[in-house]
């Protein structure tokens, strides 16, 4: 079965106008992209989408449709920059990757090993030993989110989320049951910043911005683009779990990145991660969960099967990926 991954950035409400930089693809496929998509954003009165697709090494096309910014008739480009939201986790797979390569850590340790002052109350009898690969793969028992101070100007910091996980007890035993947690991810960020040495947000830029050439790309910094939600212009504040969702990028950085993951993890002889690494956070690590709820979970990826319907012919696919949803933008 041929692995396909693609990426689209978008964000939401209104119509027209067509930007681009890549076309290597027919006048007849051209056509049939712009006139759905766009056709697509005005049925759900969304600002501005951008897409990037590759094929064969490169990135073959690259659009941009209706506005990243109405108010001042700015259209959206292939360049416009878009929250990726939980496209972010990832990088942070990635980057946890990278440091098991390296020796600084293991997938199969508790995350204890990096966070002692992390003491959860745990109410189970059995054996509760939350694991990093535990985390990666939403399948530790760590509660959904610490609402608290999750969106704002001034998020507080992972050590005070640390200190509010100490009063929660597990939702469920580690390994038992999959449910997403973006407050997992969070940790595995601060894991990243103290084995590197660096900050989160300086570590993506060092090891994956940087080398991938994905120069727009920034976690904070940068300003926040303009989003819409509910018709109306909107600036989202700042996310406390930055590892779990606050990367920008625009279409033809993603679509860098997913040359770098189709490429067996290098891009234009930059070596990112290894092969091997990039085929465990590929596989599903999940199946052997009791409550996986019949879902396919590597680390930090997802993977589904799907029917593709051309004309009279079906074609069966699989889809490897991560999406990302924030009030205003969403990504794939």
């Amino acid at each position: 079965m041929k692995k396909i991954i693609s990426v689209s950035i978008i964000m939401a409400i209104s119509i027209i106008g067509i930007s681009q930089s890549h076309n290597e693809i027919k006048a007849k496929t051209k056509q049939y992209i712009d006139s759905s998509y766009s056709e697509l954003i005005k049925k759900y009165e969304v600002a501005g989408a951008s897409i990037a697709i590759v094929d064969k090494g490169k990135i073959v096309y690259s659009q941009g449709y209706g506005f990243s910014d109405i108010e001042n008739n700015v259209k959206a480009t292939d360049n416009s920059i878009y929250r990726i939201g939980s496209s972010t986790k990832t990088f942070t797979a990635l980057s946890i990757m990278k440091l098991q390569e390296e020796g600084k850590l293991s997938v199969e340790n508790p995350i204890n090993d990096y966070i002692p002052e992390l003491s959860m109350i745990d109410r189970f009898e059995v054996e509760n030993t939350l694991k990093i690969k535990d985390i990666l793969t939403h399948t530790s028992g760590l509660p959904g989110d610490i609402i608290n101070g999750s969106i704002s100007d001034v998020p507080p910091s992972t050590d005070w989320t640390i200190s509010q996980l100490n009063q929660q007890t597990f939702a469920a035993p580690n390994g038992y049951q999959l449910a997403y947690s973006n407050v997992g991810y969070e940790l595995l960020g601060e894991v990243i910043s103290r084995l590197s040495a660096k900050t989160y947000s300086e570590y993506i830029k060092a090891e994956f911005f940087n080398p991938l050439g994905m120069n727009s790309s920034f976690i904070k910094g940068g300003g926040t683009p303009v989003g819409y939600y509910d018709g109306e212009p909107f600036i989202e504040p700042q996310i406390r779990e930055q590892s779990a969702g606050l990367i920008h990028s625009n279409a033809v950085d993603m679509g860098n990145f997913i040359l770098m993951l189709l490429n067996n993890g290098s891009l234009n002889g930059n070596s990112i991660i290894s092969s091997s690494s990039l085929a465990e956070m590929e596989k599903n690590q999940i199946k052997d969960v009791m409550f996986n709820f019949d879902a396919q979970w590597g680390y930090g990826l997802y993977k589904k099967s799907i029917n593709i319907q051309a004309k009279t012919d079906t074609l069966s696919a699989e889809i490897i990926g991560h999406g990302g949803d924030t009030w205003a933008f969403h990504a794939d």
